[in-house]
């Protein structure tokens, strides 16, 4: 996504403030302003609401993820290892400062900003297929290396990867009340899910 640098600066002021425990409910734009470093007028000059200020600001992040991924994702180190990459990324990016995390919470947080902040993601609906994009490839390179039969349809598939994923959020969050079982085995019992996940049949 390219956006002029007081746009980004207005990005990174909201992602800033959120990571620092701001309220999204009672956030004022006159705020996000200050702490991009220019005026409450200008910043209605990119964005149109503090609705829209949010959705960039976490398509922004998902951007930059994404770009990381891609680049990763395109060396020919086979499905396995990719698997294993993404978990890392999980690692690297704090599930607290996910954007998608982020986004969920966020949307949960109040029915009248959640409806709001829907409502301006319908408008950014193309831009969210790149996750889709990138474990439909994954699925298809699994498939060509025979790990599994591959019958699933491909949305399917993407929903089943991304679930294990999310999985893996949910431990790194929690992992202080599941010390018994290592970051290590947590992987590979995911990885071996995923493969059983895929292999499925859908009568």
């Amino acid at each position: 996504m390219e956006m002029k640098p007081k746009a980004v600066a207005v990005c990174r002021a909201v992602l800033k403030l959120l990571d620092g425990g701001a309220d999204i409910n009672s956030l004022k734009v006159s705020e996000i302003a200050q702490k991009a470093g220019i005026g409450k007028g200008t910043v209605y000059d990119y964005f149109s609401s503090k609705e829209d200020m949010v959705i960039h600001a976490v398509m922004y992040e998902l951007d930059g993820l994404l770009e990381e991924m891609r680049a990763a994702l395109r060396e020919d180190d086979g499905f396995e290892k990719k698997i294993f990459w993404i978990f890392g990324c999980i690692e690297r990016y704090s599930a607290d400062t996910l954007c998608m995390t982020r986004f969920i919470r966020l949307v949960s947080q109040n029915y009248e900003m959640g409806n709001n902040l829907r409502k301006e993601l319908e408008e950014h609906a193309e831009k969210m297929q790149g996750p889709f994009h990138i474990l439909k490839d994954l699925y298809q390179e699994g498939k060509k290396e025979g790990l599994y039969r591959g019958e699933l349809p491909a949305s399917l598939a993407v929903l089943a990867l991304s679930m294990r994923f999310v999985m893996y959020m949910m431990y790194m969050n929690n992992w202080q009340n599941i010390r018994e079982y290592p970051g290590e085995g947590i992987k590979l019992f995911l990885y071996q899910g995923i493969l059983e996940d895929l292999d499925r049949q859908i009568n």
